[in-house]
């Protein structure tokens, strides 16, 4: 990466890659009061509704939302997508460690690429992953900082698809918020 900081847009969000900060940034506006938006964070059942790029769902999901609790879940993968070692279809399995829980302003978490046993994979990233969830009268600008410990890693989930698989979920997010109870 040559530049310092890239901003883009992916569909509905804006994004910006500071390779200075080593962050990943993704902003959205959402039709929906933060409360809302904010609990679509906080449970599996929601989770499960919008979790994932386009395509994917989260039938695996065990939460337990508190200052030190764990997330631990799986995406699956489309029927016809392969995955890393040939399977069809594939889950992809994450790991969060909440650290700060101001409900509902912002979350953040340790995000790590894990098994199923929530063993968390050292072979790939880690990062922080800060999630602010700014009023705006009855709408929600959501703003995800990602940070991570070097532009290596960085690099790396950019290049597995990380920034149009987060907007792609950002879109069901919305879709999911416009049908969730109010």
């Amino acid at each position: 990466m040559t530049a310092q900081i890239v901003t883009d847009r992916i569909g509905a969000a804006v994004t910006r890659t500071d390779t200075v900060a080593m962050t990943f940034t993704m902003e959205r506006e959402f039709d929906a009061p933060r409360e809302r938006v904010f609990a679509a964070f906080a449970s599996c059942e929601a989770i499960a509704k919008w979790w994932g790029p386009a395509g994917w769902t989260t039938p695996i999901c065990d939460m337990d939302f508190r200052p030190g609790g764990v997330w631990l879940y799986a995406m699956r993968a489309p029927a016809g997508t392969l995955g890393p070692n040939g399977e069809d279809p594939w889950d992809a399995w994450g790991k969060a460690t909440y650290r700060e829980i101001v409900a509902p302003e912002r979350l953040v978490w340790l995000d790590q690429f894990a098994g199923p046993d929530g063993a968390a994979n050292t072979d790939m990233p880690e990062m922080i992953a800060r999630l602010e969830f700014i009023d705006l009268d009855g709408r929600t600008r959501l703003v995800d900082t990602t940070t991570y410990t070097s532009v290596k890693d960085l690099e790396t989930t950019l290049a597995m698809g990380m920034a149009e698989g987060s907007a792609q979920s950002f879109d069901k997010l919305e879709r999911y918020l416009a049908t969730a109870a109010a």
